[in-house]
């Protein structure tokens, strides 16, 4: 399946995107080609077991649907329930088929969208952490560092700093560099704004200080909003609740 896949390369571009997000280990093309392995093995299992369900089936013809009745004017005779039994079983095969390859498919993507809901949950943290560290006079990437270091606090915010590490360490690229392919890929908008912010202010020299500083207070105020838009719900909720249950009746 590999060669036929990689002759498709821009249809899975969306598939492409989310296994790099999720930061699959696993190369694309043997990713997708082994979702057309296991869609063919469980079709073929699929088949089987439709095959094994034949008494079923002959009585969903007979009884419970009566085909037998419908399709007698097309004069098929003995041959109506074989048909029948045949169609229902490829179809049943190829749903299996379908499911299983369009669920391997979408994996990737759940993955990142959890991976995105946790990064935008502790990027407020490590961010008010890196802008502790930069108050030491810390260089931008022994402040990477030091937050991957602490990856157990300070969770998958921490952790996608640690892909930006790895790109400097493994990959010898400079820290402008690394920051620009993180965020490129990016599965977060949160996370993306704040790393393109990084860039404008480490390209020009500026002050990582004051940069963390301003950056920890527009999510401070982002949570305050957050939250009276959440309490403004509930309180609404609370007023028609009110008034068509108690006042109402």
């Amino acid at each position: 399946f590999r060669s036929f896949v990689r002759k498709n390369r821009e249809g899975y571009s969306s598939v492409r995107t989310a296994i790099k997000q999720a930061h699959f280990t696993l190369p694309w093309d043997i990713y997708v080609s082994t979702a057309y392995l296991w869609a063919f093995v469980s079709a073929v299992l699929g088949t089987l077991l439709a095959f094994m369900l034949t008494p079923l089936w002959k009585t969903l013809y007979m009884y419970y649907l009566k085909v037998a009745v419908r399709i007698a004017p097309l004069g098929l005779g003995s041959y109506g329930e074989t048909i029948f039994i045949i169609v229902l079983c490829l179809f049943i095969s190829l749903f299996i088929g379908a499911a299983v390859y369009y669920g391997i498919l979408a994996y990737p993507g759940l993955v990142a969208r959890t991976r995105k809901s946790k990064i935008d949950l502790t990027l407020p943290h490590a961010v008010a952490y890196m802008h502790a560290l930069s108050k030491g006079g810390l260089s931008l990437i022994s402040i990477f560092r030091s937050l991957h270091e602490n990856v157990n606090v300070y969770g998958e915010a921490a952790e996608e700093i640690g892909y930006i590490v790895l790109d400097t360490e493994l990959h010898g690229s400079d820290i402008i560099t690394a920051l620009k392919n993180a965020a490129v890929w990016a599965q977060s908008d949160k996370f993306r704004d704040f790393l393109e912010n990084l860039v404008n202010v480490a390209s020009t020299g500026g002050d990582l200080e004051i940069f963390f500083e301003n950056m920890v207070e527009h999510y401070q105020n982002s949570a305050e909003a957050d939250q009276n838009m959440y309490l403004e719900l509930l309180g609404m909720f609370a007023e028609t609740y009110i008034t068509v249950f108690v006042a109402g009746p």
